[in-house]
């Protein structure tokens, strides 16, 4: 993972942020890797439990009370962290030094956003479909999962285009029921919101600050309330990438083991035993993941030529397009196997196994197709705005 290099005072122990870090490149992958397997297995629970209700069987079973920090959820506030650091450390930067434009800010986050998530939806909604078509072939054996398939409409799909599929405060729920990528509304609202938010600290004049001042309270507003408290979570990552680096050198290396036990420790601990405010949890787990992001910014290093570094980068590539795309993937390889291999949901872990290493590789691809391209598209935006602002 990129950061990009930046001057801090010369009371800190460096004169600047790393230039590269493996261990945010693992941790990126691995979060990526931990939703996607949290949703495996509820998908291949969910195949045995409706075919086994098929065959007359009654759950017996006592229902456990849901857990708010399962890894998955978990693993969606480590994005949080780390895209505070890398999108809001980077508003606050060009904040101070005079070079924020609001255009090419627009064009980088839309174009790193949309040229994914143009590909993930249309794909999910012909995923979607099939996986329909597929259930209805099972008859009275699959019906029953037929309401697992996300309800992909034309409504949901410009919903979610519009990052507007998830925000129930401004009563934006007819756009549809789809919650796949509700974190990604989120993203696109912290986005604004910290900019805005940056610009009322940073911009000169009263009465522009005051225009951003109320802008903000608008988004405030227009975000209450899940929304909002996220972005808390959100700007811990962004607050960090400006902390003085104050570690000294010779604890620097050393510094990173004992915070990643601590946040490894904190996830464990909330996973096991969740307090009663939901937020709570959130704060944090928010926090422990942002003293490790903190121990792991004083190692200042060009991308070094090792094992580690080839492996951490490999695994980091796609983590944005596996996080967007494994849904309606393990919905359409669900279907197939409820028609074709359902007594392979009886062995729940080579399932598992099974559907994951086909749904990472079947996104790897489209990571090579669409992702991976991110900057040639945005260049190409760039390049037709300048002709336009020549002409």
């Amino acid at each position: 993972m990129k950061i990009e290099i930046v001057s801090v005072p010369e009371r800190a122990t460096k004169s600047e942020l790393p230039i590269y870090s493996s261990h945010l490149d693992v941790i990126r992958g691995l979060a990526a890797l931990v939703v996607m397997v949290g949703h495996l297995k509820f998908r291949v629970g969910g195949i045995a439990l409706h075919l086994k209700e098929a065959t007359g069987w009654t759950n017996t079973a006592p229902v456990r009370p849901p857990n708010y920090m399962v890894p998955p959820h978990q693993a969606v506030l480590v994005f949080f962290v780390l895209s505070g650091v890398l999108v809001g450390g980077s508003v606050l930067r060009e904040q101070v030094s005079g070079s924020f434009s609001w255009t090419r800010y627009a064009i980088k986050r839309l174009s790193r956003l949309l040229v994914v998530l143009v590909p993930a939806l249309t794909f999910g909604f012909v995923f979607d479909w099939i996986s329909r078509y597929l259930l209805s072939l099972g008859g009275a054996a699959t019906s029953g999962m037929a309401g697992d398939v996300s309800n992909l409409n034309w409504a949901t799909f410009w919903g979610n285009i519009c990052f507007l599929q998830t925000l129930d405060r401004t009563n934006i729920a007819s756009f549809g029921s789809n919650t796949a990528l509700w974190s990604l509304a989120f993203e696109f609202w912290y986005y604004v919101l910290f900019a805005v938010l940056a610009a009322v600290i940073f911009s000169r004049g009263g009465s522009r600050r005051g225009a951003y001042g109320v802008a903000t309270l608008l988004l405030g507003y227009f975000l209450w309330k899940e929304p909002l408290l996220g972005f808390s979570v959100w700007s811990m990552g962004a607050l960090v990438s400006r902390m003085p680096l104050v570690i000294p050198r010779r604890f620097q290396h050393a510094a990173v083991i004992p915070m990643a036990f601590q946040f490894a420790g904190c996830s464990i601990f909330l996973y096991r035993h969740p307090l009663a405010s939901h937020l709570l949890n959130d704060w944090l787990l928010g926090l422990s993941f942002t003293a490790l992001v903190f121990a792991i910014l004083h190692r200042r290093e060009k991308r070094p030529k090792t094992l580690y570094a080839e492996l951490a980068e490999h695994l980091a590539r796609p983590s944005y397009t596996l996080y967007l795309f494994h849904m309606p993937i393990l919905t359409l390889l669900g279907a197939w196997i409820a028609l074709h291999a359902p007594t392979l949901t009886s062995h729940k872990w080579p399932a598992v196994v099974l559907l994951g290493l086909l749904t990472y590789a079947i996104c790897y691809a489209f990571y090579l197709v669409f992702e991976r391209n991110t900057d040639k598209v945005r260049h190409a935006v760039e390049r037709q705005l300048m002709k336009r602002s020549a002409w």
